[in-house]
């Protein structure tokens, strides 16, 4: 086994151990495993040459990541990519009588499953002086396997699409299951009406059953959401969303950056897809799309932050699909604006690298766009109980009713910026939402006098839009702790969309001595 994988262990940026096996052993099922790790808080040996293995620091290190659930994960991973011995054709050997047994694993991950269905080439068999012809084909609803054949030679096409494989945890017992009665037809021709039949009856049995009882399949209750203008799934998702609601009978829902992407800010050129699904289902539907889709994303279930950190760090990742499991999914594959938003405030808490400014220019756009409904947002919130988390990222601005909430609409945005040759939107929000915050000043205030820029615009008698302002210059008789006070209540009402700092006393300055000096208060 090559000693080049593990973990290289860093103190202070400095390298110093690299490749260690840590917290696993060496193993050619884990040699796969790479990382880093920060142990800033482990002493070292003199030399700086490796770490002091029997300090208390080191061993606590060593069991917390050994527990970690992001190394069990990895290791898991790992191993189920290990090579598969036991193959299609094997066991069809094994029944020809031109090998000996093999270990059948009684469960293998659903991309090994794959594997080994995909990658099995045209075989041929004897079998009872029979050659026997082998295909597996991607055929749809069609039987588990079809026979064809005359005294020297039988033709047999097996259907990898069939249900039946997602009944078992293993294909290669259904392969083993099939392979026995070919040997039973290549002695007793007159069994294959009989293998027709069982498996007409057993296709039925599957369709039939797979289905909870009363209940429609899932395409057949699924609701679509309305089509919206500048509203879509991403393009990197077309296809993994096709292949699931072609494939799965169980909830799904592609939510938050799956259809927000075009509205970031900053992208930096790394995704987080999210995906909802059923309770117990995140895995299954995890190895599914990483069968599938591994070459274009990298796809984990239920991910902690620490995961996606060092995921996102990892320069060969760009695209990473997180599966989420929750009871209350909606009936659409693709959620609703409102509700992506609310999942993405969701998902920022959870590792997925945007930030609170970046949710509140996601925001402003989508309102911009006129995807956001105001009754919408608010049931979302409530349901969810997200109430807390829409007010810090600007959400809480759509719970009330805005005084500029047309001038705020798209059609007005884009009328200002060609009319002053602006390229920017998100000034021009900010100084309407100048005016929006003003009217919930006065309602508090009702004595404040405004000053400097803010008050430009309202002593010019022309249309033409001279200055931005983005800060309020008032005057007001009123206390610094109601001033303080009100404002407070007022931040709150929009959503954190203004940012106030403390109010701004003059200092009253007096001669003394000959110089100036400020008067004590």
């Amino acid at each position: 086994v090559r000693g080049d994988y593990g973990i290289h262990l860093f103190k202070n940026k400095r390298l110093i151990k690299a490749n260690e096996k840590f917290g696993f052993s060496a193993h050619p099922k884990q040699a796969q495993v790479v990382g880093a790790l920060n142990m800033d808080h482990v002493p070292v040996n003199f030399n700086k040459s490796g770490f002091i293995e029997d300090s208390l620091e080191y061993q606590e290190a060593l069991s917390a990541f050994q527990e970690s659930p992001e190394l069990k994960s990895i290791l898991r991973l790992a191993q189920s990519r290990r090579e598969i011995v036991a193959s299609v054709e094997s066991v069809f050997d094994y029944f020809g009588g031109k090998s000996s047994q093999q270990y059948l694993d009684r469960s293998v991950n659903l991309k090994i499953a794959g594997e080994i269905l995909d990658k099995t080439p045209r075989l041929e068999v004897k079998m009872d002086n029979k050659l026997v012809d082998i295909r597996l084909e991607a055929l749809g609803d069609l039987p588990l396997y079809t026979i064809n054949g005359g005294n020297s030679q039988i033709t047999v096409v097996i259907n990898k699409d069939n249900r039946a494989f997602k009944f078992v945890k293993n294909p290669l017992f259904l392969i083993g299951m099939i392979a026995s009665e070919i040997k039973i037809l290549a002695t007793s021709p007159n069994f294959e009406n009989v293998v027709k039949e069982r498996n007409r009856s057993l296709g039925k049995f599957v369709e039939e059953w797979s289905k909870k009882p009363g209940e429609a399949s899932f395409r057949d209750r699924e609701v679509e959401i309305p089509y919206m203008v500048n509203y879509k799934l991403a393009n990197d998702l077309f296809e993994p969303h096709e292949y699931l609601k072609e494939k799965i009978g169980f909830r799904f829902q592609f939510t938050a950056l799956s259809t927000l992407v075009p509205y970031l800010h900053n992208l930096r050129g790394k995704v987080v897809y999210t995906v909802y699904t059923e309770p117990g289902k995140g895995e299954y539907l995890a190895d599914m799309l990483g069968q599938k889709f591994d070459s274009k994303f990298v796809v984990v279930n239920k991910p902690k932050s620490d995961m996606l950190n060092m995921l996102l760090q990892i320069p060969t990742v760009d695209r990473i699909i997180a599966i989420r499991e929750y009871s209350a999914i909606g009936g659409s594959t693709v959620a609703a604006p409102e509700k992506a938003y609310l999942d993405l405030v969701n998902e920022a808490g959870r590792g997925i690298p945007v930030g609170e400014t970046e949710l509140r220019k996601v925001f402003s756009s989508m309102r911009r766009y006129n995807l956001i409904d105001h009754t919408k947002l608010r049931t979302y919130a409530s349901f969810t109980k997200r109430i807390g988390a829409l007010e810090h990222t600007g959400g809480q601005t759509a719970m009330v009713e805005l005084h500029f909430a047309d001038q705020l609409k798209q059609d007005n945005i884009e009328r200002i910026l060609a009319e002053n040759d602006f390229q920017n939107a998100y000034p021009v929000e900010q100084f309407i939402m100048d005016f929006e915050a003003l009217v919930h000043i006065q309602e508090k205030l009702p004595d404040c006098v405004v000053r400097g820029g803010m008050a430009v615009p309202f002593h010019i008698n022309d249309s033409t839009l001279h200055r931005l302002s983005v800060d309020i210059d008032i005057v007001t008789g009123h206390s610094r702790t109601e001033v303080i006070s009100a404002v407070s209540e007022i931040r709150k009402t929009l959503g954190r969309k203004i940012d106030i700092p403390d109010p701004h006393i003059p200092r009253r300055y007096q001669m003394v001595g000959g110089m100036c000096r400020p008067v004590q208060t």
